[in-house]
């Protein structure tokens, strides 16, 4: 009986010589056989791919985000070989890293094993029995009030596969149109082979063509394209994500507000991002959404060695244990994680708290010669943890350098040295306990600050005295937000902000006019603004609160006023007074971010602008 469990080998001539196939050959050098070259960080490339054997060469840093990647693209009963020449901790060093990753990645090596006998198994031909099972859901939700669908499971489990054959039923069964398809890469072979499968089971008939951006498939009366998540959505149809947390909470949030039905697949316990981050903060605040959970693997068989080593080696299913605080913040000496059971807990609660956490987060942990690992210690592993990097002034802080990212920020006002908080996270059952503030006050350097997307972690950082400096005007392309800077202490953070404070009043109804209004407020209100100087016309604003005129036509008074001062004025009221003045939000864009119907909104904004007028009136 064939064993369809695949391998993780460490290589030497006869064995390389054996492999046979298709060989995907992770180097800087050229293979000396008939194999597809990869360089380390071209890894992306092949999600989506299926190679027989896999060989990685060690002989040079390969990022850790490539283990994954590429062995997951390698078929059932393949073999992933690893070539290795020398210490791994100099090879890794050789970057000007600390080398710690390689010492790790040693460990992890030298703990790989095969556990009990290979089980009887053949790969599945056409829908599983789960597969199937979600299937049948569809009818129900497409003709239901809910919105959503939702994918879960581990990597393996036929979720893109599956929704090549949701793909297939919306436009044959039910009549859609057009389905839109998004993921972070249009490299979907799992997705493209189910539906082509369907097609032909049903003597369907289409056409794929290439195009700008993706692919489309094209029938009669009907097609399915793939788009990038930004343009996701808002065309009528349906939506269908891949990878959904790889795509970005805040990407799928708005793929889903302008969008009639979507359909999403997200891997659990995986590299691309973290799907616990997705459910905890996306499905559990979402109205009848249907979920479907597929727990059999169908790309390899139960136990497979090397997925169960990709999850231990690189904590893809770790979850923070229980626990209290014990003690109170301190350094970790980052030797402690050089064995992968030293780094798991460490590892759980960044990957639970955090968005997105990949392979590559570790390896910066552990490699960065300017980094610091803390911890607030707990009785049965830490209950928070911060991982910072000590930023030196760049020479150009205008350059298109990546790199020293808060300190370039600072440093276009003065030269500033500048300790950048990467990463922090405390366990989800003790967060609001003075924990996460306790440990950033242990850590914190003569000038410390953070860049973030996440906009729901803003008021932790505005509550510890940190003040905006920046607020990116593009999204981020992984999360969908704007990043946003903070920092603390020293001249430059003061400059930085009332820079930024001046530039978003002028700037809000521009580019950051999609920006929610209550975070929009709170931004600019904590970060040193100061009045524009700009003489307003008392007698539209006598007239206004006279009832004479409408705000409407006080507008440009009421524009000149907020511009002096909105920031004065009470949170709610003022976070109105600037959405309607200032970003240019109409009441039914006020009413959704404040969760409260138009009349509400039109009373709250009303008192806003006249509390706003008559303190501008009487200065």
């Amino acid at each position: 009986m064939k064993c369809y469990w695949r391998r993780l080998v460490l290589a030497n001539d006869s064995l390389l010589a054996r492999l046979k196939g298709r060989v995907l050959f992770v180097s800087e050098s050229r293979p000396e056989y008939p194999w597809r070259r990869l360089p380390p960080n071209a890894y992306r490339k092949v999600l989506g791919t299926e190679w027989d054997h896999a060989v990685i060469d060690l002989r040079g840093p390969v990022p850790a985000n490539a283990f994954p990647a590429v062995m997951e693209t390698v078929k059932a009963g393949g073999t992933i070989a690893v070539i290795k020449e020398r210490e791994l901790k100099e090879v890794y060093s050789s970057r000007g890293g600390t080398g710690l990753f390689g010492v790790y990645l040693e460990r992890a090596l030298e703990a790989y094993e095969e556990r009990g006998p290979c089980p009887k198994w053949e790969p599945p031909k056409g829908l599983t029995r789960e597969q199937r099972a979600a299937l049948k859901k569809l009818n129900g939700f497409v003709v239901g009030t809910g919105r959503v669908m939702a994918i879960l499971g581990d990597r393996g489990r036929g979720k893109s596969a599956l929704l090549g054959a949701v793909a297939a039923a919306l436009v044959l069964d039910f009549g859609v149109r057009r389905v839109e398809v998004t993921s972070p890469s249009p490299e979907m072979h799992s997705f493209l082979k189910m539906f082509e499968q369907q097609m032909s089971e049903r003597r369907a008939r289409f056409k794929k063509e290439e195009s700008e951006e993706g692919w489309r498939l094209v029938g009669p009366g009907w097609r399915v394209e793939w788009v990038p998540p930004p343009k996701a959505g808002g065309k009528g149809g349906a939506v269908l994500v891949d990878e959904a947390a790889a795509v970005g909470v805040a990407a799928v949030r708005r793929i889903i507000n302008r969008s009639w039905k979507v359909v999403m697949a997200t891997t659990v316990h995986g590299y691309e991002g973290s799907g616990r981050a997705l459910t905890k903060t996306l499905l559990d605040k979402l109205k009848n959404v249907i979920v479907v959970e597929l727990k059999e693997p169908v790309r390899y068989p139960p136990g497979d060695p090397v997925e169960r080593w990709l999850y231990e080696a690189f904590h893809l299913d770790a979850e923070p244990s229980p626990s209290e605080p014990s003690g109170g913040p301190r350094e970790v000496d980052r030797e402690e994680l050089t064995e992968p059971a030293g780094a798991r807990p460490y590892a759980a609660l960044l990957s639970y708290a955090h968005y997105r956490w990949e392979p590559s987060d570790l390896e910066l942990v552990l490699e960065h010669p300017k980094g610091k690992l803390w911890e607030y210690p707990g009785s049965e592993g830490p209950v928070g943890v911060a991982f910072t990097v000590d930023e030196e002034p760049p020479e150009d802080p205008w350059s298109p350098a990546k790199g020293a990212a808060l300190s370039r920020l600072l440093s276009r006002f003065l030269p500033t040295p500048a300790r950048r908080v990467v990463r922090i996270a405390v366990v989800p059952e003790l967060q609001r306990r003075g924990i996460g503030s306790s440990l950033l006050k242990a850590l914190e350097a003569e000038v410390t600050g953070a860049i973030f997307s996440n906009h729901e972690v803003l008021d932790f950082w505005l509550k510890n005295g940190y003040k905006v400096i920046y607020l990116s005007p593009r999204y981020n392309k992984v999360t969908g937000e704007k990043n946003v800077a903070v920092a603390k202490g020293g001249e430059a953070v003061e400059l930085a902000a009332k820079a930024f404070s001046r530039s978003f009043l002028l700037s809000a109804h521009g580019v950051y006019r999609d920006v929610d209004v209550k975070k929009a407020f709170k931004m600019l209100k904590h970060s040193s603004p100061e009045p524009l100087g700009i003489e307003c016309e008392r007698t539209l604003l006598e007239k206004f609160l006279e009832g004479k005129i409408g705000a409407e036509s006080a507008f440009s008074a009421l524009y000149c006023c907020a511009l002096n001062g909105v920031w004065e004025l009470p949170e709610e009221l003022g976070a109105a007074a600037f959405g309607f003045l200032v970003q240019g939000k109409g009441l039914w864009d006020l009413a959704a971010s404040f969760e409260i119907n138009v009349e509400k909104v039109k009373d709250m904004l009303e008192e806003g602008l006249r509390e706003l007028a008559s303190k501008c009136a009487s200065d």
